[in-house]
């Protein structure tokens, strides 16, 4: 029996920010660029989402892969000090060893960010811990078969996908259009705001209630469809706070959340 079938149907990959891209001081000015000259929030994390994605194919491509070829390099160099040492050798295997050091942080935040452990021992690098939490994570969450109404398994992958997608489609879609509204119900509600709540809730929202609302969330919780979690915005409220305010802001005074903020994930649990 196969417990852990490879995937053989191509998913999308979309956009996501990744905490080890901080550790890379040219970082922050990928961040700069995407939100210069005054455009609209919708238009920045569009042309951040761009650019970020070139720069980490040119700064990271992949840090496993690297973190394997410098583990490589680091015992060729240490074969050869064996042969024949000398400075230039030395100088190299120290070089290699830092590189080393930054990747596997890197690989660590990866992996943290990736098992959403809320708990962090801050300063050790549990990267096997992370790595282990995710991969059962996944493997708990992963359904290779199915039994459809009829009683018969369903085994391929493009099959069990559909049979979801067809159930929830039935589960929330209905053939009326419109219902009945039940005009009396021989009864008033007594409730009532008054006049001092009705005044705040028209008072125009603050900038420190803006600020404080982002900073009441956690950081890197699942994000949005936009690939960027709170603490994103957080570490880089100097560049991306203006654009946050204006957004929020036109939102009260529209009176309508514009429609790519009123985007979600939503995962429905068979």
């Amino acid at each position: 029996m196969e417990t852990l079938p490879n995937r053989s149907t191509p998913l999308p990959r979309p956009f996501k920010f990744e905490e080890f891209w901080l550790s890379n001081i040219s970082f922050p000015s990928v961040v700069s660029r995407a939100w210069n000259g005054g455009r609209d929030l919708v238009e920045c994390i569009n042309t951040f989402s761009r650019d970020a994605s070139v720069w980490n194919k040119t700064h990271f491509r992949n840090v496993h892969h690297k973190k394997r070829r410098v583990i490589a390099r680091i015992y060729g160099v240490q074969k050869a000090l064996a042969a024949y040492p000398n400075n230039e050798l030395n100088n190299l295997e120290k070089q290699l060893h830092q590189d080393l050091e930054l990747l596997l942080d890197q690989e660590r935040d990866l992996w943290a960010l990736k098992s959403r452990i809320n708990c962090m021992v801050q300063g050790d690098r549990n990267t096997s811990f992370y790595h282990v939490s995710t991969i059962a994570r996944r493997n708990r969450n992963h359904i290779a078969v199915v039994m459809d109404d009829l009683g018969n398994w369903l085994t391929e992958e493009r099959e069990v996908m559909e049979y979801f997608r067809s159930g929830f489609e039935k589960l929330y879609t209905t053939s009326h259009e419109s219902g009945n509204r039940v005009s009396n119900l021989g009864y008033q509600c007594n409730a009532q705001l008054t006049d001092e709540v009705k005044s705040s809730l028209e008072e125009r929202v603050s900038t420190k209630e803006i600020k404080s609302a982002l900073w009441s969330m956690k950081p890197y919780k699942a994000p949005s469809p936009d690939g960027l979690h709170a603490g994103f915005f957080q570490r880089f409220w100097l560049t991306v706070g203006d654009s946050i305010k204006d957004e929020v802001l036109k939102a009260f005074s529209d009176r309508k959340i514009p429609d790519y903020l009123n985007k979600t994930h939503i995962v429905l649990i068979p």
